[in-house]
C-alpha cells in the first residue's frame, strides 16, 4: 500500500506571491513501513517587475527509507523571465541556500549556490511540457553537486490535469543509502478545488 498527498495553498497580490506546500509519503511493504516522510515548503515572490522576482524559501524534510532524520534548507535567488506568453514561459534564476542534513551517523551543514532552469511549452491545445531543472554546487567543495531533472507531460482541464512525470537525481557524493543517480516516474492526478 503505497500514498502520496500533496497540498499546495498560495497566495497573490500585486507584487508579492506566497505559497505553502506540505507532502507526505507512505509506503507499507508487506507489514513493513518503508516510506513515512512529510516535506513542507514555504516560499515568497517579491515581483521587482513583470519579468524579475526575488524569491526566499524555507524547506523542511525527512527521508525515512534513505535514513534521513531531516533536511532543512533556507535560502533565496533571483528569478527572471527570458520569454512568457499566455501559456509558455522560459525562466532561469540562480540563489544561494543553508543545507543542514541529518542521517544516524552523520550531520553536514553547506552552503550551496544554485541555478534553475523552469520551461512551459504549449504541444497542444491543452497539452504542455513542462521541464524544471536545478543545479547545486557546494559553495566550499566544488565537486559536490546536485542535479535534479523533471521534465512533465500535462493534460490540463478545468478542474483536473492529469500528467506523466519522470525525475532524475544525481549527486556526485550521495551520503548512506543515496544513489549517485535516482531515477523515477509516475502517474500524477491533480484536482484544483478552487478555481
Amino acid at each position: 500500500f503505497a500514498t502520496f498527498n500533496q497540498i499546495l495553498i498560495g497566495t497573490k497580490n500585486r507584487k508579492q506571491l506566497c505559497r505553502l506546500i506540505v507532502g507526505h509519503d507512505y509506503e507499507d511493504d508487506e507489514g513493513e513501513i518503508v516510506a513515512n516522510d512529510w516535506s513542507g515548503q514555504l516560499r515568497l515572490n517579491y515581483y521587482v517587475s513583470a519579468k524579475n522576482s526575488i524569491y526566499s524559501f524555507v524547506q523542511l524534510q525527512n527521508i525515512r527509507v534513505l535514513q534521513m532524520n531531516h533536511r532543512y534548507l533556507l535560502g533565496g535567488g533571483y528569478r527572471h523571465s527570458l520569454y512568457a506568453n499566455e501559456s509558455q514561459y522560459f525562466d532561469l534564476a540562480a540563489g544561494l541556500f543553508y543545507e543542514d542534513e541529518e542521517y544516524p551517523k552523520l550531520q553536514t551543514n553547506k552552503l550551496r549556490f544554485n541555478i534553475n532552469g523552469f520551461v512551459r511549452i504549449k504541444i497542444f491545445e491543452k497539452l504542455f511540457l513542462n521541464c524544471v531543472t536545478y543545479f547545486q554546487i557546494n559553495t566550499k567543495d566544488t565537486s559536490d553537486i546536485r542535479l535534479f531533472i523533471e521534465p512533465k507531460i500535462n493534460f490540463v482541464q478545468d478542474k483536473f490535469s492529469l500528467s506523466f512525470v519522470a525525475q532524475n537525481r544525481y549527486n556526485s557524493m550521495p551520503y548512506f543509502l543515496n544513489n549517485k543517480n535516482d531515477i523515477l516516474s509516475y502517474l500524477l492526478l491533480t484536482i484544483n478545488l478552487f478555481e
